[in-house]
């Protein structure tokens, strides 16, 4: 009995340990992918995106990963600060939901902007790498 207990605690832990490396990977994925846009680094985000990736943006559009990736080629904008915080994850097996908050702070066509989101990432794990699939975008109205 007792050695059935230990069996069990021990693969418990490893399950966790498990979960735990995958939020960690995942988590720094986000920092890239937001980062890439500080660093204007295409390699960054472009290492997030799995090739059938669909963005639901924050206006309403629609875009693959082809077009997610000429449009960041195409932003000119000067990022002070491009960072997600507050994360909640669901775990799914090979499948990892991304709730979290973001706020950034820049110059775009010699204009200031500061804006805060909220996103929903979907990552999918596949041949040993986690990918990102679908994302929304919202922006989180300004206090008044």
């Amino acid at each position: 009995m007792l050695i059935l207990v230990i069996v069990l605690f021990a693969g418990t832990n490893v399950q966790a340990q498990k979960v735990n490396k995958d939020i960690r990977t995942i988590e720094r994925l986000e920092l890239d992918w937001h980062n890439a846009y500080v660093f204007h680094d295409i390699n960054l985000i472009s290492g997030v995106l799995a090739d059938d990736f669909i963005n639901l943006g924050r206006t309403g559009g629609r875009n693959n990963r082809q077009q997610t990736l000429e449009n960041f080629r195409k932003d000119s904008s000067l990022y002070e600060y491009c960072t997600p915080y507050d994360f909640e994850y669901r775990i799914y097996k090979n499948t990892v939901i991304v709730l979290c908050k973001s706020k950034e702070k820049g110059v775009a066509n010699g204009i200031p902007f500061s804006a805060n989101y909220f996103s929903q990432d979907i990552f999918i794990k596949e041949r040993g790498k986690w990918k990102c699939v679908l994302a929304s975008v919202g922006k989180i109205p300004e206090k008044k």
